[in-house]
């Protein structure tokens, strides 16, 4: 499964370069076992290079490109190689023009790395605001129970004090719970 995972994480980082070689080379050739090949051997990825020659060796003995390439992509398991995987079995039988969907679909996948980085960084700067805030309120009563005393021992030792002290440390349990909790969103 680590390996698995690993080969999925190479691909979908590599996918965007992948996909321009392949509509530079299907503008020219237009062959999808071509244009399988020439990635193969201009991929420097051992990973890589092997998965789209597994793609052509299949595609040689029995089964067509598209069925090859499935076959892969389950192997796989990337939503991103899937989506382009399906792309092509939709496109291949109206005749489109795969090269402009391999451009298409790189600049795709590139929006989309960049819009999930930015989401990445807003939910960091998200979380350290949360532990800010939440560190806050202690940092403060630390600094107030140890500068004066005197007027703090009203909180501890009346009970009126206590049911405010008490409550107001309640409410910022509470804070801090729905705080942590709008800063846990899963890409």
């Amino acid at each position: 499964k680590n390996k698995q995972r690993k080969i999925k994480e190479e691909i979908e980082k590599k996918l965007p370069e992948i996909l321009d070689i392949m509509a530079r080379v299907y503008r020219v050739h237009t062959d999808l076992r071509v244009t399988l090949t020439e990635v193969a051997e201009n991929i420097h990825e051992v990973t890589i290079k092997e998965k789209f020659l597994e793609m052509v060796r299949l595609s040689r003995f029995g089964y067509t490109v598209e069925e090859a390439m499935e076959h892969v992509a389950r192997e796989i398991k990337s939503d991103d190689f899937d989506f382009i995987v399906t792309s092509i079995k939709l496109n291949i039988p109206v005749g489109g023009d795969l090269s402009r969907l391999f451009e298409h679909t790189a600049k795709l996948l590139r929006q989309r790395k960049e819009a999930k980085n930015e989401i990445q960084n807003l939910m960091f700067q998200s979380k350290i605001s949360s532990i800010i805030s939440a560190l806050l309120v202690p940092a403060i009563i630390v600094v107030a129970f140890t500068s004066s005393q005197k007027y703090q021992q009203v909180l501890l030792y009346n009970p009126t004090g206590r049911l405010v002290f008490f409550g107001c440390l309640f409410w910022w349990i509470i804070g801090v719970i729905m705080i942590r909790k709008n800063s846990r969103i899963r890409i």
